[in-house]
This record gives structure tokens, sequence and C-alpha cells, in this order.
């Protein structure tokens, strides 16, 4: 008896154990960043593309500028390949305060998005695209429901294109539902992370129904083993990408809101070369260029697949 009892204890502590594990990966930030960093003199000679920007087969400029605000921890406009691509910034924690990344996390999305084709460095998805800093997380990375609304306000006041959250809460919230409503009603295409939950639920406000749902993959084309699943659009690049960081360096990143900032540059040369007003205009324009992954046809891991436009030196 007293051996039995032992034994069914060992498995509670065993239970608890898992649970307190999974708990931990759980609550892992949106992204992570790796021990490698470049220092811009070991990028000042040559121009590395990132492999994403190559996935994608994206031929990066386009003639005319998309609009697209990015909702995140602040954008170091200082770094070589962001100068000059701020247009307007707005402080949604504290509307009385300048823009400042003291996290890191927007200067390394903002990168990915648009960092400057100046044959040194890398180079963004769309380099022509204009941005809109709105700061929503702090140092930690966190934010609250009424300051993503009002970053949401005032993205949609400045009548941007694209709007970039690289974010996401775990649980419904009316007033966000609606502020997003609002913002899509308005024409304005609105991006989010599907979060990295471990396989767990899709975040909000990703997994509202008009907003972009994006998870990862990496360079062979499997999901992010920290990715969530569920209600997902698209699977994009976001597994050791090489970005811009605010310390005016360069770093490797992972996670669900590193795609997201892939699939915003991909939707802004979309978007500069034809004229669409909804996702789901998106979706059938975009149809003939979707890569399907895992299961055939849609699935709650991949979504539709990823997306693979042709080079223009491509075309004949």
């Amino acid at each position: 008896m007293v051996h039995s009892k032992k034994k069914k204890l060992k498995y509670v502590i065993s239970i608890i154990l898992i649970f307190l594990f999974l708990i931990i990966l759980f609550f892992l930030k949106q992204y992570q960043f790796t021990d490698s960093n470049f220092s811009i003199s070991e990028l000042n000679n040559e121009q590395y593309t990132p492999w994403g920007v190559k996935e994608l087969g994206l031929s990066n400029e386009t003639s005319r500028s998309i609009k697209i605000a990015v909702l995140d921890s602040g954008i170091n406009d200082n770094h070589p390949e962001l100068r000059g691509k701020i247009i307007d910034s707005y402080n949604a924690i504290n509307p009385t305060k300048s823009v400042y990344d003291d996290n890191g996390h927007g200067t390394a999305v903002a990168g990915i998005i648009a960092a400057i084709n100046n044959n040194q460095g890398i180079v963004g998805i769309a380099p022509n695209a204009l941005l809109y800093d709105v700061k929503v997380l702090d140092s930690e990375g966190k934010s609250d429901i009424q300051t993503m609304i009002r970053g949401l306000n005032w993205a949609k006041n400045k009548d941007v294109d694209i709007i970039n959250i690289s974010a996401g809460v775990k649980s419904d919230n009316a007033e966000l539902k609606k502020a997003i409503e609002s913002v899509t009603n308005s024409n304005i295409f609105v991006v989010a992370s599907a979060g990295n939950n471990i396989g767990l639920g899709v975040d909000y406000p990703a997994k509202y129904k008009k907003v972009f749902s994006i998870t990862a993959i990496d360079s062979e084309l499997n999901k992010y083993n920290l990715a969530g699943k569920g209600k997902i659009d698209y699977a994009f690049p976001g597994v050791d990408i090489l970005t811009t960081t605010k310390d005016l360096k360069y770093d490797f990143v992972s996670g669900t809101s590193f795609a997201t900032a892939h699939f915003s540059g991909l939707l802004s040369i979309v978007l500069a070369n034809k004229d669409l007003h909804s996702k789901q205009q998106f979706h059938e324009y975009i149809k003939p260029f979707i890569i399907d992954l895992g299961k055939k046809g849609y699935d709650d891991d991949y979504g539709f697949g990823t997306i693979k436009l042709i080079r223009e030196d491509q075309t004949t």
C-alpha cells in the first residue's frame, strides 16, 4: 500500500512539473533573439539578402509607396537601414512622450519590412514602404487594451494602408474587436501574429475574421515549433531572420512576430501594384501564387500556405 502511494505521488508530481513547463513555454515572449550579433562595420561593404526575401520571390522596389503603421515597441530610426523611413510617430503608452524603442522588438520588425536597399547591410521586403511608428509595447514587451486601441485609432486617422501588429493577447475583448472592425471597415488591412503558443490557440487580434493571421516557417518551409495553431491565414518566414537591432547592429530573430512583418511587406508590394480593398479580395488575387504546405488544402497549422511572387527579372 505504501509503495502504491509513493508511485501515485511520483505520478502527480510528474504531471505538475509537465504542466508548469508548458505554462512557462506558453508565456514566452513573441520573439527570440539569438546570441550572434553583427555590427554595421561587418556588413558595410556588401548587402546581405535575408532568406525570407529570397523565399518570397520579391522584386522589392515599387513605383508607389504604401503606408504601414507598425504597432510595436517603437523604432530606432537612427539605424542606417531605417533613416528617413519614419513618416510620423506616436507614443500610445504616454502620448506626451516621444517614441523610443526601449525593447528592440519594433526595430527588428521595421528592418524586416523596410530596410533600405543601399548596397550594404540588409535589404527589407519593401524598401519603398513608408513607416508610421506607433509605440504600444513597453520595455518588457507588454501592453494593455486601451493602449492598443489608442494606437489603432491614431493609425486609422493617419489613413495608413496596413497596420502591422506583431503582438497579441490570449482572450477576446469587445473593445479591441470594435476598434479592429472600425479599422478594417475603413479599408485598412490589419496583419497580426498568430502567437508563439506551442501549438495552442491563436492570439487576438489575429483570431478576428478580417485580420490576417500569420504563422512562422523556417527555411525548409516547416512550421516554427513554438507557433500556435487554429485560425491561420498564411505561413511566412519567421525563423533565423537577420534584421536590425535598436543598438544599431544586426541580429537573428525567430517568432511569428517576424513572419507577420514579412507578410506586411509582401502585402504592401501587392497593394502598390493592385487596387485591393479587403482581405477576401487579396486572397482571390493571390491564389495563383500560393504554395500549399502541410495537409492538402487549408489547415490550422499553415493556413492556406505561403506565397511566392515571381521576380520581375524572371518574367518574359
